[in-house]
């Protein structure tokens, strides 16, 4: 009985979105900008580290959504558990000024979805603190999908629900966002296609 007891608690830390884990690659800085991963996927040519393991190193994780382990064969990378880190979104309002109500970009369709939706240009600001609060507390939660690792770290997508101005309810799109270190995520892309 007790070993029953055992696997059950074992099940149990798996799926636990509060058992949190780091990347760890020793002996390496993590990159908290785009530029340091870009200057990391460079070192990685000229070393015999992988620009992967670079720009993953310090990334938080909740262990029931996190990439696979080990990153590729020989990998140098450890992981560490630790307490749920403190997150932070970060979301540029120019991905709303300057890229989904610019006139210069209204080819993509994402400015008429937005206007039919009742929002502006004006409601950048609102829109930018909302992705924030929404990203912070899924991603906080694990309620995030694993999308593209490549040399420059691990992207993840986050769903976010807005409602609607003119009361016809509420929209549920998908956004994208680069995990860095420390519970730290930023934006790069603001709409990636309606859900259900």
């Amino acid at each position: 009985m007790i070993e029953l007891e055992n696997i059950r608690g074992q099940v149990a830390d798996i799926f636990d979105s509060d058992s949190w884990i780091k990347f760890v690659h020793e002996g390496l800085l993590p990159a908290y900008t785009s530029g340091e991963k870009a200057k990391n996927v460079v070192l990685a040519a000229i070393s015999n580290h992988c620009s992967i393991c670079r720009n993953i190193n310090g990334c938080c994780f909740p262990k029931n959504n996190m990439p696979e382990y080990p990153l590729h064969p020989n990998c140098h990378c450890f992981l560490v558990d630790i307490a749920k880190p403190q997150m932070k979104a970060e979301c540029q309002e120019e991905k709303f000024t300057k890229y989904i109500f610019s006139s210069k970009y209204e080819t993509n369709g994402k400015k008429k979805l937005f206007s039919d939706w009742g929002y502006d240009k004006i409601d950048s600001r609102y829109l930018t603190e909302e992705f924030i609060g929404q990203a912070e507390e899924k991603y906080c939660e694990g309620e995030f999908e694993l999308g593209l690792l490549n040399e420059y770290g691990q992207r993840i997508s986050i769903i976010i629900e807005l409602d609607c101005k003119d009361e016809k309810g509420k929209v549920k799109f998908l956004t994208g966002w680069m995990v860095y270190p420390n519970g730290n995520i930023k934006l790069t892309t603001p709409y990636g296609g309606t859900v259900k």
